[in-house]
């Protein structure tokens, strides 16, 4: 009975030091170890010192990231929604915070927050082929209760000005190797571009993981004098996705003309 006693005193003893340890941290120590720790995926540690600090630390929009994600990994969503709504503040276009943040919505089973942020970052031209195909396949589950199939369209319409469309010179002439050559002369007009991509997911099974995949991008820029200078782009890529809970996997060909 001694020896149990002992055995809780001395842990006891231990924990009070840990925890007086912690407290005699700075902010700015507790922020580097919380770091360490996310890095190293030891979500649980990284978010207790963040939890500790992050009040102090509200704009701080990279902190409150990091919160969010450690909250999101331990099951917290709550807390994680609150501090990727604080970034929302921060940072409105930050993308990876729309999606933590859309990924959070999805275990709230908040739907309908969810596709609405997912279909806006599927908005982004610019976003990486490989999380464009993730975010799809969430929309696609989203989904999945009521069809087998998801569609989106995407259409962006630019009013143009090109001061040198032709890259034309500014010297009348260019040297080359057997001499010299006259050069062309800039040329200039207004026009529109147009970009249209509609994409279609349908899901074989609720309980399959491979998903057909349709996608068909049309591009048109169009000047209103120098219609030489125009172009006209379609493609057409269908494949087949295959996704695991670590990794997706996509199988297409890409049609041009």
């Amino acid at each position: 009975m001694k020896i149990r006693l002992l055995f809780y005193f001395v842990l006891l003893f231990l924990s009070v030091n840990i925890v007086a340890d912690d407290l005699k941290l700075t902010n700015e120590e507790k922020y580097g170890s919380a770091l360490e720790h996310y890095k190293n995926k030891n979500f649980q540690e990284s978010y207790g010192l963040l939890s500790q600090i992050y009040i102090t630390e509200l704009s701080d929009a990279r902190l409150n990231f990091i919160l969010g994600r450690s909250a999101y990994e331990i099951g917290n969503y709550d807390m994680a929604l609150a501090a990727f709504d604080r970034v929302s503040m921060l940072e409105p276009q930050n993308i990876r915070n729309m999606l933590e943040k859309g990924r959070t919505y999805h275990k709230l089973n908040m739907t309908r927050e969810s596709e609405i942020l997912f279909k806006k970052v599927l908005a982004n031209p610019n976003l990486p082929q490989n999380i464009r195909v993730n975010v799809e396949l969430y929309l696609s589950k989203i989904s999945k209760s009521e069809d087998s199939s998801f569609t989106y369209v995407n259409l962006d319409l630019d009013f143009l000005y090109d001061s040198n469309l032709n890259y034309g010179s500014l010297d009348s002439e260019y040297n080359v190797n057997v001499g010299k050559l006259p050069s062309e002369s800039e040329k200039s007009d207004m026009g529109y571009q147009a970009f249209l991509n509609l994409t279609n997911l349908y899901n074989l099974d609720k309980n399959s993981n491979f998903s057909i995949k349709n996608r068909i991008d049309f591009y048109s820029k169009n000047y209103l004098t120098l219609n030489e200078y125009n172009i006209l782009y379609f493609s057409y890529r269908p494949s087949i996705l295959y996704r695991t809970s670590n990794a997706t996997s996509e199988l297409a060909f890409t049609l041009i003309a």
